[in-house]
Protein backbone atom coordinates (compact mmCIF):
# COMPACT_ATOMS: atom_id res chain seq x y z
CA UNK A 1 0.00 0.00 0.00
CA UNK A 2 2.89 2.34 0.81
CA UNK A 3 4.35 1.83 -2.66
CA UNK A 4 1.10 2.56 -4.49
CA UNK A 5 1.38 6.39 -4.42
CA UNK A 6 4.94 6.05 -5.70
CA UNK A 7 3.87 3.97 -8.70
CA UNK A 8 0.93 6.31 -9.39
CA UNK A 9 3.28 9.30 -9.36
CA UNK A 10 5.78 7.42 -11.52
CA UNK A 11 3.09 6.55 -14.06
CA UNK A 12 2.01 10.20 -14.21
CA UNK A 13 5.60 11.29 -14.86
CA UNK A 14 5.88 8.68 -17.62
CA UNK A 15 2.66 9.90 -19.25
CA UNK A 16 3.79 13.52 -19.00
CA UNK A 17 7.17 12.68 -20.54
CA UNK A 18 5.45 10.78 -23.36
CA UNK A 19 3.14 13.71 -24.10
CA UNK A 20 6.04 16.16 -23.97
CA UNK A 21 8.15 14.00 -26.28
CA UNK A 22 5.32 13.80 -28.81
CA UNK A 23 4.29 17.45 -28.52
CA UNK A 24 6.61 18.88 -31.23
CA UNK A 25 5.45 16.27 -33.76
CA UNK A 26 1.80 16.87 -32.92
CA UNK A 27 2.27 20.63 -33.17
CA UNK A 28 4.06 20.31 -36.52
CA UNK A 29 1.26 18.11 -37.85
CA UNK A 30 -1.47 20.51 -36.75
CA UNK A 31 0.48 23.43 -38.25
CA UNK A 32 0.90 21.55 -41.54
CA UNK A 33 -2.79 20.60 -41.65
CA UNK A 34 -3.97 24.14 -40.90
CA UNK A 35 -1.62 25.81 -43.40
CA UNK A 36 -2.53 23.25 -46.09
CA UNK A 37 -6.27 23.81 -45.67
CA UNK A 38 -5.94 27.59 -45.43
CA UNK A 39 -3.80 28.07 -48.53
CA UNK A 40 -5.33 25.38 -50.77
CA UNK A 41 -8.93 26.41 -50.11
CA UNK A 42 -8.06 30.10 -50.58
CA UNK A 43 -6.56 29.34 -53.99
CA UNK A 44 -9.39 26.94 -54.80
CA UNK A 45 -12.07 29.51 -54.07
CA UNK A 46 -10.18 32.06 -56.20
CA UNK A 47 -10.07 29.62 -59.14
CA UNK A 48 -13.23 27.47 -58.99
CA UNK A 49 -13.07 26.55 -62.70
CA UNK A 50 -9.37 25.63 -62.75
CA UNK A 51 -7.42 22.69 -61.35
CA UNK A 52 -5.54 23.84 -58.25
CA UNK A 53 -2.69 21.84 -56.70
CA UNK A 54 0.25 22.80 -54.55
CA UNK A 55 2.69 21.43 -51.99
CA UNK A 56 1.88 23.01 -48.60
CA UNK A 57 4.86 21.46 -46.81
CA UNK A 58 7.27 22.78 -49.46
CA UNK A 59 5.82 26.30 -49.38
CA UNK A 60 5.71 26.30 -45.59
CA UNK A 61 9.36 25.23 -45.47
CA UNK A 62 10.48 27.90 -47.95
CA UNK A 63 8.70 30.65 -46.00
CA UNK A 64 10.18 29.35 -42.74
CA UNK A 65 13.64 29.58 -44.28
CA UNK A 66 12.81 33.14 -45.34
CA UNK A 67 11.84 33.98 -41.74
CA UNK A 68 15.34 32.95 -40.65
CA UNK A 69 16.61 36.00 -42.53
CA UNK A 70 14.72 38.36 -40.21
CA UNK A 71 15.03 39.23 -36.52
CA UNK A 72 13.36 37.18 -33.78
CA UNK A 73 10.26 39.41 -33.62
CA UNK A 74 9.67 39.39 -37.39
CA UNK A 75 10.34 35.64 -37.54
CA UNK A 76 7.73 35.02 -34.84
CA UNK A 77 5.16 37.04 -36.81
CA UNK A 78 5.86 35.00 -39.95
CA UNK A 79 5.64 31.74 -37.99
CA UNK A 80 2.24 32.84 -36.69
CA UNK A 81 1.03 33.28 -40.28
CA UNK A 82 2.43 29.81 -41.01
CA UNK A 83 0.49 28.41 -38.00
CA UNK A 84 3.78 27.33 -36.43
CA UNK A 85 4.39 27.42 -32.64
CA UNK A 86 5.57 30.70 -31.14
CA UNK A 87 7.43 29.08 -28.24
CA UNK A 88 10.52 28.12 -30.25
CA UNK A 89 13.45 30.37 -31.03
CA UNK A 90 14.06 31.25 -34.67
CA UNK A 91 16.95 28.86 -35.24
CA UNK A 92 15.21 25.91 -33.55
CA UNK A 93 11.98 26.47 -35.48
CA UNK A 94 13.85 26.72 -38.78
CA UNK A 95 15.91 23.58 -38.20
CA UNK A 96 12.78 21.67 -37.13
CA UNK A 97 11.07 22.66 -40.38
CA UNK A 98 14.09 21.55 -42.41
CA UNK A 99 13.88 18.15 -40.68
CA UNK A 100 10.16 17.92 -41.46
CA UNK A 101 10.79 18.64 -45.14
CA UNK A 102 13.65 16.13 -45.23
CA UNK A 103 11.40 13.54 -43.58
CA UNK A 104 8.70 14.10 -46.20
CA UNK A 105 11.23 13.64 -49.01
CA UNK A 106 12.36 10.38 -47.39
CA UNK A 107 8.79 9.14 -46.96
CA UNK A 108 8.06 9.86 -50.62
CA UNK A 109 10.89 7.47 -51.56
CA UNK A 110 11.95 9.34 -54.71
CA UNK A 111 8.35 9.45 -55.98
CA UNK A 112 8.12 13.16 -55.22
CA UNK A 113 10.39 15.98 -56.34
CA UNK A 114 10.22 18.87 -53.85
CA UNK A 115 12.37 21.72 -55.15
CA UNK A 116 12.90 25.31 -54.07
CA UNK A 117 15.31 28.15 -54.81
CA UNK A 118 15.82 31.79 -53.84
CA UNK A 119 16.94 34.24 -56.53
CA UNK A 120 17.75 37.88 -55.80
CA UNK A 121 18.77 40.55 -58.29
CA UNK A 122 22.52 41.03 -58.12
CA UNK A 123 23.41 44.25 -56.29
CA UNK A 124 26.82 45.80 -55.63
CA UNK A 125 25.75 47.10 -52.21
CA UNK A 126 24.66 43.88 -50.51
CA UNK A 127 25.20 40.12 -50.49
CA UNK A 128 23.87 37.04 -48.68
CA UNK A 129 25.14 36.44 -45.18
CA UNK A 130 27.13 33.23 -44.73
CA UNK A 131 24.90 32.11 -41.85
CA UNK A 132 21.80 32.28 -44.05
CA UNK A 133 23.55 30.42 -46.88
CA UNK A 134 24.48 27.65 -44.43
CA UNK A 135 20.89 27.36 -43.21
CA UNK A 136 19.58 27.18 -46.79
CA UNK A 137 21.69 24.05 -47.31
CA UNK A 138 19.55 22.24 -44.71
CA UNK A 139 16.57 22.86 -47.02
CA UNK A 140 18.53 21.94 -50.18
CA UNK A 141 17.51 25.37 -51.48
CA UNK A 142 19.98 27.09 -53.84
CA UNK A 143 20.27 30.74 -52.82
CA UNK A 144 21.82 32.97 -55.46
CA UNK A 145 22.43 36.54 -56.49
CA UNK A 146 21.47 36.65 -60.16
CA UNK A 147 21.97 39.20 -62.91
CA UNK A 148 18.62 38.67 -64.61
CA UNK A 149 19.72 40.72 -67.61
CA UNK A 150 22.57 38.34 -68.41
CA UNK A 151 21.24 35.06 -66.98
CA UNK A 152 18.09 34.05 -68.81
CA UNK A 153 14.99 32.75 -67.07
CA UNK A 154 15.38 29.65 -69.26
CA UNK A 155 18.63 28.81 -67.46
CA UNK A 156 16.96 29.07 -64.06
CA UNK A 157 14.02 26.98 -65.24
CA UNK A 158 16.41 24.35 -66.55
CA UNK A 159 17.63 23.68 -63.00
CA UNK A 160 14.07 22.78 -61.94
CA UNK A 161 13.60 20.69 -65.07
CA UNK A 162 16.82 18.78 -64.50
CA UNK A 163 16.24 18.21 -60.76
CA UNK A 164 12.70 16.93 -61.41
CA UNK A 165 13.95 14.31 -63.87
CA UNK A 166 12.53 16.42 -66.71
CA UNK A 167 8.96 16.23 -65.43
CA UNK A 168 8.47 19.73 -64.08
CA UNK A 169 8.27 22.18 -66.96
CA UNK A 170 8.43 25.96 -66.61
CA UNK A 171 8.41 27.38 -63.07
CA UNK A 172 9.54 30.98 -63.56
CA UNK A 173 7.64 33.23 -65.96
CA UNK A 174 9.96 34.75 -68.62
CA UNK A 175 8.33 38.13 -67.86
CA UNK A 176 10.27 38.17 -64.57
CA UNK A 177 13.28 39.35 -66.57
CA UNK A 178 11.49 42.64 -67.26
CA UNK A 179 10.94 43.52 -63.58
CA UNK A 180 13.23 45.60 -61.37
CA UNK A 181 14.84 44.51 -58.07
CA UNK A 182 13.61 40.94 -58.28
CA UNK A 183 13.51 38.85 -55.09
CA UNK A 184 12.03 35.48 -56.04
CA UNK A 185 11.02 32.52 -53.87
CA UNK A 186 10.52 29.73 -56.41
CA UNK A 187 9.29 26.19 -55.76
CA UNK A 188 8.05 23.14 -57.63
CA UNK A 189 6.50 19.82 -56.61
CA UNK A 190 6.05 16.77 -58.83
CA UNK A 191 4.36 13.60 -57.58
CA UNK A 192 3.52 10.23 -59.07
CA UNK A 193 3.61 7.01 -57.06
CA UNK A 194 2.16 3.50 -57.28
CA UNK A 195 -0.85 2.56 -55.17
CA UNK A 196 -0.79 -0.07 -52.45
CA UNK A 197 -3.66 -1.62 -54.42
CA UNK A 198 -3.58 -0.80 -58.11
CA UNK A 199 -6.37 -0.45 -60.65
CA UNK A 200 -6.85 -3.09 -63.35
CA UNK A 201 -5.63 -1.57 -66.63
CA UNK A 202 -7.92 -3.87 -68.62
CA UNK A 203 -10.98 -2.42 -66.90
CA UNK A 204 -10.18 1.23 -67.64
CA UNK A 205 -12.82 2.69 -69.94
CA UNK A 206 -14.30 6.00 -71.07
CA UNK A 207 -16.91 7.51 -68.75
CA UNK A 208 -18.39 10.97 -68.37
CA UNK A 209 -16.76 13.45 -66.01
CA UNK A 210 -19.09 16.35 -65.15
CA UNK A 211 -17.39 19.74 -64.79
CA UNK A 212 -20.78 21.14 -63.72
CA UNK A 213 -24.44 20.16 -63.99
CA UNK A 214 -24.61 20.92 -67.71
CA UNK A 215 -21.16 20.11 -69.07
CA UNK A 216 -19.35 16.80 -69.22
CA UNK A 217 -16.80 14.94 -71.30
CA UNK A 218 -15.60 11.37 -71.77
CA UNK A 219 -12.40 10.60 -69.84
CA UNK A 220 -10.40 7.48 -69.02
CA UNK A 221 -11.85 6.07 -65.79
CA UNK A 222 -10.27 3.37 -63.60
CA UNK A 223 -11.93 0.72 -61.43
CA UNK A 224 -10.91 -1.14 -58.28
CA UNK A 225 -12.77 -3.13 -55.63
CA UNK A 226 -11.10 -3.23 -52.23
CA UNK A 227 -11.51 -2.47 -48.54
CA UNK A 228 -10.64 1.19 -48.10
CA UNK A 229 -11.06 3.49 -45.13
CA UNK A 230 -14.20 5.51 -45.81
CA UNK A 231 -16.58 7.99 -44.17
CA UNK A 232 -19.79 9.78 -45.05
CA UNK A 233 -19.45 13.35 -43.82
CA UNK A 234 -23.00 14.61 -43.45
CA UNK A 235 -21.93 18.00 -42.07
CA UNK A 236 -19.83 18.58 -45.22
CA UNK A 237 -22.35 16.96 -47.58
CA UNK A 238 -19.46 14.87 -48.91
CA UNK A 239 -17.77 11.48 -48.85
CA UNK A 240 -14.18 10.78 -47.83
CA UNK A 241 -12.13 7.81 -49.00
CA UNK A 242 -8.48 7.08 -48.21
CA UNK A 243 -6.24 5.40 -50.80
CA UNK A 244 -2.82 4.31 -49.49
CA UNK A 245 0.22 4.50 -51.72
CA UNK A 246 2.59 1.55 -52.00
CA UNK A 247 5.03 2.87 -49.39
CA UNK A 248 2.12 2.93 -46.86
CA UNK A 249 3.36 6.22 -45.34
CA UNK A 250 1.62 8.45 -47.88
CA UNK A 251 -2.14 8.38 -48.37
CA UNK A 252 -4.51 10.12 -50.75
CA UNK A 253 -7.67 11.60 -49.27
CA UNK A 254 -10.46 12.18 -51.77
CA UNK A 255 -13.22 14.44 -50.48
CA UNK A 256 -16.04 14.10 -52.99
CA UNK A 257 -19.07 16.43 -52.71
CA UNK A 258 -22.43 14.69 -52.88
CA UNK A 259 -23.56 17.36 -55.35
CA UNK A 260 -21.93 17.87 -58.76
CA UNK A 261 -21.61 21.60 -58.03
CA UNK A 262 -20.82 21.20 -54.32
CA UNK A 263 -17.06 21.89 -54.41
CA UNK A 264 -17.22 25.61 -53.56
CA UNK A 265 -19.38 24.98 -50.50
CA UNK A 266 -17.10 22.11 -49.45
CA UNK A 267 -13.96 24.26 -49.65
CA UNK A 268 -15.63 27.06 -47.69
CA UNK A 269 -16.38 24.56 -44.91
CA UNK A 270 -12.99 22.83 -45.03
CA UNK A 271 -11.31 26.08 -44.07
CA UNK A 272 -12.55 25.50 -40.51
CA UNK A 273 -12.15 21.71 -40.37
CA UNK A 274 -9.84 19.63 -38.20
CA UNK A 275 -8.29 16.82 -40.26
CA UNK A 276 -7.69 14.77 -37.11
CA UNK A 277 -11.42 14.74 -36.36
CA UNK A 278 -12.20 13.77 -39.95
CA UNK A 279 -9.75 10.88 -39.69
CA UNK A 280 -11.52 9.62 -36.57
CA UNK A 281 -14.64 9.06 -38.68
CA UNK A 282 -12.92 6.73 -41.16
CA UNK A 283 -13.69 3.03 -41.02
CA UNK A 284 -12.83 0.16 -43.33
CA UNK A 285 -15.44 -0.70 -45.92
CA UNK A 286 -15.47 -2.67 -49.15
CA UNK A 287 -15.82 -0.20 -52.01
CA UNK A 288 -16.12 -0.35 -55.77
CA UNK A 289 -14.22 2.82 -56.65
CA UNK A 290 -14.30 4.61 -59.99
CA UNK A 291 -11.63 7.29 -60.39
CA UNK A 292 -10.54 9.28 -63.46
CA UNK A 293 -7.06 8.78 -64.86
CA UNK A 294 -5.32 12.10 -65.40
CA UNK A 295 -2.28 14.33 -65.23
CA UNK A 296 -2.79 17.75 -63.65
CA UNK A 297 -0.43 20.69 -63.41
CA UNK A 298 -0.76 24.14 -61.95
CA UNK A 299 1.30 27.33 -62.13
CA UNK A 300 0.66 30.19 -59.76
CA UNK A 301 2.37 33.20 -58.24
CA UNK A 302 1.44 32.93 -54.57
CA UNK A 303 2.05 36.61 -53.81
CA UNK A 304 -1.63 37.58 -53.82
CA UNK A 305 -2.84 34.60 -51.79
CA UNK A 306 -0.04 34.90 -49.24
CA UNK A 307 -0.61 38.64 -48.85
CA UNK A 308 -4.23 37.94 -47.90
CA UNK A 309 -3.15 35.27 -45.40
CA UNK A 310 -0.88 37.46 -43.28
CA UNK A 311 2.33 37.74 -45.32
CA UNK A 312 1.82 41.22 -46.82
CA UNK A 313 4.82 42.58 -44.88
CA UNK A 314 7.36 40.54 -46.86
CA UNK A 315 6.08 42.10 -50.10
CA UNK A 316 5.60 45.75 -49.10
CA UNK A 317 9.06 46.29 -47.61
CA UNK A 318 7.96 46.28 -43.96
CA UNK A 319 9.95 43.11 -43.21
CA UNK A 320 13.67 43.81 -42.90
CA UNK A 321 15.85 40.87 -43.93
CA UNK A 322 18.72 42.00 -41.74
CA UNK A 323 19.87 38.42 -41.08
CA UNK A 324 19.78 37.45 -44.75
CA UNK A 325 21.79 40.23 -46.36
CA UNK A 326 25.00 42.04 -45.49
CA UNK A 327 24.81 45.56 -46.89
CA UNK A 328 27.21 48.42 -47.44
CA UNK A 329 26.24 51.96 -46.38
CA UNK A 330 23.20 50.50 -44.55
CA UNK A 331 21.48 49.80 -47.88
CA UNK A 332 17.85 48.77 -47.49
CA UNK A 333 17.25 45.10 -48.27
CA UNK A 334 14.77 44.32 -51.06
CA UNK A 335 11.20 43.14 -50.61
CA UNK A 336 10.00 39.81 -51.99
CA UNK A 337 8.56 40.39 -55.47
CA UNK A 338 7.40 36.95 -56.65
CA UNK A 339 6.57 33.51 -55.24
CA UNK A 340 6.12 31.26 -58.29
CA UNK A 341 4.98 27.71 -57.56
CA UNK A 342 4.52 24.80 -59.95
CA UNK A 343 2.84 21.49 -59.08
CA UNK A 344 2.38 18.36 -61.18
CA UNK A 345 0.39 15.27 -60.16
CA UNK A 346 -0.21 12.12 -62.19
CA UNK A 347 -2.87 9.53 -61.34
CA UNK A 348 -2.94 6.17 -63.14
CA UNK A 349 -3.51 2.44 -62.57
CA UNK A 350 0.00 1.54 -61.39
CA UNK A 351 0.09 -0.36 -58.10
CA UNK A 352 0.11 -3.67 -56.27
CA UNK A 353 -2.34 -6.50 -56.75
CA UNK A 354 -5.48 -6.51 -54.63
CA UNK A 355 -5.28 -8.95 -51.74
CA UNK A 356 -8.07 -11.49 -51.44
CA UNK A 357 -10.60 -10.37 -48.85
CA UNK A 358 -11.33 -12.81 -46.05
CA UNK A 359 -14.61 -14.60 -46.59
CA UNK A 360 -17.44 -13.89 -44.17
CA UNK A 361 -21.07 -14.96 -44.42
CA UNK A 362 -22.34 -11.47 -43.60
CA UNK A 363 -19.99 -9.94 -46.17
CA UNK A 364 -21.16 -12.41 -48.80
CA UNK A 365 -24.69 -10.98 -48.71
CA UNK A 366 -23.61 -7.35 -48.30
CA UNK A 367 -23.12 -5.45 -51.54
CA UNK A 368 -19.96 -3.29 -51.67
CA UNK A 369 -20.32 0.47 -51.55
CA UNK A 370 -20.23 2.22 -54.95
CA UNK A 371 -18.20 5.43 -55.12
CA UNK A 372 -17.98 7.08 -58.53
CA UNK A 373 -15.68 10.11 -58.66
CA UNK A 374 -17.09 11.76 -61.78
CA UNK A 375 -17.26 15.43 -60.81
CA UNK A 376 -15.01 18.07 -59.13
CA UNK A 377 -13.40 16.99 -55.85
CA UNK A 378 -10.93 18.16 -53.21
CA UNK A 379 -7.84 16.11 -52.33
CA UNK A 380 -4.97 15.82 -49.87
CA UNK A 381 -1.83 13.69 -50.15
CA UNK A 382 -0.55 13.36 -46.61
CA UNK A 383 1.59 11.43 -44.17
CA UNK A 384 1.36 11.23 -40.39
CA UNK A 385 3.42 14.41 -40.11
CA UNK A 386 2.62 16.76 -43.00
CA UNK A 387 0.60 17.44 -46.15
CA UNK A 388 2.62 16.79 -49.28
CA UNK A 389 0.05 18.06 -51.78
CA UNK A 390 -3.44 19.55 -51.67
CA UNK A 391 -5.97 21.19 -53.94
CA UNK A 392 -8.95 20.45 -56.13
CA UNK A 393 -9.54 18.81 -59.50
CA UNK A 394 -12.35 20.22 -61.63
CA UNK A 395 -11.26 19.16 -65.11
CA UNK A 396 -9.47 16.01 -66.28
Amino acid sequence: MILRPFFVALSRIFVLQTITANAPALTAKLASDRFALTLSTALGLQSPAQNVLLSPVLIQALLTLLSYGTNEQEAAALRAALHLPQTERKQTATLNMSLLLSSMKTQAQNKAHLLSAIYVQEHVLFKFQDEFLEMSKHFETPTQMVDFKRKSIDELNYWFLQQSNYSCGEVLDPKLADLRDRFVLASAAVFHAPWAVGFNVKETEKLNFFTDRKNHKLVDSMFVTHKFRYAELAHLDAKLVELPYANQTLKLWLLVPNQVDGLIKLEEQLLHEDLTKLEEQLSEQKIVLTLPKFRAEYNVDLKGALSALGFARIFDGETKFTHMFSSFFNTRSPAVTNVPHKAVWRVDEDGGASAEDEFSLSGFFKRPMQLVVNHPFYFLIKSETAVLMAGHIVNV
